[in-house]
């Protein structure tokens, strides 16, 4: 117990000192993009980071050249210029709190603090229409390191129609805003990495995970009223999962998966979109025999809006299909989700999101249902702060109340 004291009180000091620096400091050690294009972190993000508004996405999706006007009023976009690597570089750390409704044993303590996710993160234009984005994590919640995102990409056209390649390690889907993007700590069951439920051995699909693969999309933009309005296609070609849902860096199953998705960007952070994903697994035995084959299928909605820049809705809607060959039956199953944000004040908004996911749509009493309850704090342009309450309920009730503390540099 008293080694667990002093652990805590190491823990407290070391986030006390850290956030003391970067308050001192917060003048000069502002995130990468920030520091590559002299812009506060409002320009690209609302209600609070990570979630971008459309200016950011743009900026994403154009292999991080900003949108801009000319002095006739014409679509340009600004390319940062090549600094140093402490430029366009980040230091990203979690530092997370969590309260255990099941504690290991009646003498150990329910609270738990520990480092979460140390991320090293690096993004650029470069010159020839290239982008880059790498995300390297030294040390993952199970203290391992790891490649998370590394991809490449080459732009052609002009600034109103655009042509992208991309290929890599990435996120499959651009509406990323309850994933990638989201400001809750948990993501929506339907949108998570992985599946909320197993097909027989296969441990599921989930449309959350990064994947290897390549893709060609199609963006145009206008300006609209001085507001940047854009359309977004693309078709991507991937590797899929393995049997334990996880990104396959060989195939496993037969071909390869597929996606094509859709999305219209308007207003300031407003936009709707869908996708359609196709893929395949198999599980191999010692001698590479197939055992198991699953082939599934998910097609969604998706979309948000805000009004006034103070209340937001999130929504989504995705169904799919499994046909597994071990279990030698075809499962439907179906998710949706519904998320309230309120932007308190420019640096504090509050969420809640109701959730939920069926399985198997042939069979009653098997769907599971989440709530979580979420407020995030952004004091300093290096420091975010968020406390959450998120309930699973199937049979029974299950709940975490999680608290972090992100430090970006």
């Amino acid at each position: 117990m008293k080694t667990t004291k002093n652990m805590t009180s190491l823990f407290l000091f070391a986030f006390v000192s850290a956030l003391a620096l970067l308050l001192t400091a917060q003048t000069e050690a502002i995130p990468a993009f920030a520091r590559q294009l002299g812009v506060k972190c409002v320009t690209c993000h609302f209600p609070q980071p990570p979630r971008l508004n459309n200016v950011g996405l743009v900026f994403r999706r154009m292999g991080f050249r900003l949108p801009d006007s000319d002095d006739n009023g014409n679509l340009v976009f600004k390319t940062p210029e090549l600094m140093s690597a402490l430029a366009f570089g980040s230091i990203i750390a979690d530092l997370e709190a969590e309260v255990d409704k099941h504690a290991p044993s009646e003498t150990e303590s329910r609270w738990n603090f520990n480092l979460g996710e140390v991320a090293l993160f690096s993004a650029h234009a470069l010159p020839y229409n290239l982008s880059y984005w790498l995300l390297f994590i030294p040390r993952n919640d199970e203290g391992e390191s790891e490649l998370e995102f590394g991809e490449m990409q080459y732009n052609y056209g002009k600034a109103t129609d655009m042509l992208h390649l991309r290929g890599g390690e990435f996120l499959t889907l651009w509406w990323q805003k309850v994933g990638d993007e989201k400001i809750t700590l948990s993501a929506p069951l339907v949108l998570d990495e992985g599946s909320p439920t197993g097909v027989g051995s296969f441990a599921g699909f989930g449309l959350g995970a990064k994947q290897s693969g390549g893709e060609i999309a199609y963006t145009h933009n206008s300006l609209v009223d001085g507001k940047l309005s854009s359309t977004i296609g693309s078709v991507t070609i991937l590797n899929g999962v393995n049997v334990d849902g996880e990104s396959a860096l060989r195939r496993s199953g037969d071909g390869v998966d597929f996606l094509a998705q859709g999305y219209h960007l308007f207003g300031s952070a407003n936009n709707i979109g869908g996708f359609y994903y196709h893929g395949n697994t198999k599980f191999t035995a010692e001698n590479e025999e197939p055992v198991f084959k699953d082939t599934f299928d998910r097609f969604g909605i998706v979309g948000n809006y805000y009004i006034k820049n103070r209340f937001g809705v999130l929504a989504g809607i995705v169904a799919g299909k499994d046909k597994s060959t071990e279990l030698e039956q075809t499962l439907n199953d179906r998710g949706w989700f519904l998320e309230t944000d309120i932007a308190a004040t420019e640096k504090w908004s509050i969420s809640y999101r109701h959730d939920g996911f069926d399985p198997d749509t042939d069979v009653s009493d098997d769907r599971i249902q989440a709530d979580t309850i979420s407020t995030r704090f952004h004091p300093v342009d290096n420091v975010l702060l968020t406390l959450e309450y998120h309930s699973v309920r199937t049979d029974v009730t299950d709940y975490s109340i999680l608290g972090e503390v992100k430090l970006a540099y």
